[in-house]
């Protein structure tokens, strides 16, 4: 008898969380807004670097900085990788900021914001930034490290054009490392454009040591993601193939402890896909993360968010056109279209057309007339652009 009376109460339990189910579902949701999905955009965007890329990244140059001055013929470079969608400019200055003072050496930083629009004054305008000051030019003795700095260029590929003459300033830069060993060069520099310059003229013969920026995991992005799902508190859900099988599985009676438990779930079973889709890159991850928001109905007319299952968007038709198109914008870290033209070796009218379709598609954005890849659309275009045999990183 007792074992009817649970039964017949854990079927009333089930159709009560059915019903309840299927109300979520039946809810009115709309896409977000240009201007939400903005705002949101912004948000994340200003979103402090992970903990753990700033620590992996300040622990390996305190490292770095420690080997070179005690070793004075040792490397004097170090090179941070990164894929071409992440923010190298933020993630280096999130990770140094205030560590480089305590080295009480003199720190000079590039600080373009995009590749300079002529482009064959990227030497001079770099050496005028880089380029030793006379003290060090003195013959005397280079390696007396008397006036030891360090140098930073946050994006390596924002220093070339691939274009007839576009790699001077790489050589120049190249034979400035290699000559002046009392100076630390610390380089950012996305993995494309790092695999281009190896498989041109072996850049890493001269700057030999690099790391890749570290993957973060499902629950390092939860964290980092945790600040702006906590602002807009949207309701958590799963995609609706996962609740339609979930209704036959639910099996705990007090109902308010079962939704608490639920949401838990819902939320790790969302970050574990989305550090798998993402790849574990922040970037990537923080483009599908507002993709997945969905606005809400309110009788209040009050904005409320509804977040269901990260999904890779798909890619729209592309032709050939428009997979060298997308691998120069990947290649050089987003570029304007007359720069795009040289790196293709077409007129801007040639491309003008593709490229508004891409970006009309979603595919690519434009900033300050800068085009760069949306980050979201990165994994599949890499799989795509490998499967074409282009020298992705």
């Amino acid at each position: 008898m007792e074992k009817f009376r649970f039964r017949l109460f854990k079927a009333k339990v089930k159709d009560i969380l059915a019903l309840d189910l299927s109300r979520k579902l039946s809810e009115k949701t709309e896409l977000l807004s240009e201007a939400i999905s903005s705002q949101i955009k912004t948000k994340i965007a200003n979103l402090e670097t992970n903990d753990i890329l700033q620590d992996s990244i300040s622990q390996t140059i305190k490292d770095a900085l420690l080997t070179w001055q005690s070793h004075r013929e040792g490397n004097n470079s170090l090179v941070i990788l990164a894929n071409p969608v992440s923010p190298l400019t933020r993630i280096l200055s999130d990770s140094l900021t205030d560590k480089l003072n305590n080295t009480l050496l003199d720190v000079e930083s590039l600080s373009w914001q995009a590749r300079l629009h002529n482009y064959s004054k990227i030497k001079t305008e770099l050496l005028e930034t880089v380029k030793p000051r006379e003290k060090n030019n003195i013959a005397a003795d280079h390696s007396s490290f008397e006036n030891q700095n360090i140098i930073i260029i946050p994006r390596l590929e924002w220093c070339f054009l691939r274009c007839i003459g576009g790699l001077e300033a790489i050589y120049t830069l190249r034979d400035l490392v290699v000559n002046h060993p009392e100076r630390f060069w610390l380089i950012g520099c996305n993995n494309w454009a790092w695999q281009y310059l190896e498989n041109i003229f072996q850049i890493s013969a001269y700057l030999n040591q690099s790391i890749d920026l570290p993957l973060l995991s499902d629950t390092q992005l939860k964290e980092w993601l945790t600040p702006i799902a906590n602002e807009i508190e949207p309701l958590w859900l799963e995609d609706r193939e996962w609740l339609k099988i979930k209704k036959k599985e639910l099996k705990k009676a007090q109902r308010k402890k079962l939704i608490l438990d639920e949401v838990q779930k819902v939320q790790e079973r969302y970050y574990i896909n989305l550090a798998d889709i993402s790849q574990g890159v922040a970037t990537v991850a923080g483009d599908l993360w507002w993709r997945s928001l969905l606005v809400k109905e309110t009788a209040e007319q009050k904005i409320s968010y509804q977040i269901e299952k990260a999904k890779l968007p798909e890619l729209p038709e592309l032709v050939v056109t428009d997979l060298y198109l997308l691998y120069s914008l990947l290649l050089h870290g987003g570029m304007s279209l007359s720069h795009l033209a040289l790196s293709m070796g077409k007129n801007q009218s040639a491309i003008k057309a593709r490229t508004q379709y891409l970006l009309q598609t979603g595919v690519v954005s434009k900033e300050q007339e800068i085009l760069t890849v949306n980050p979201a659309y990165y994994p599949k275009l890499r799989s795509t652009l490998s499967n074409n045999n282009f020298l992705v990183g």
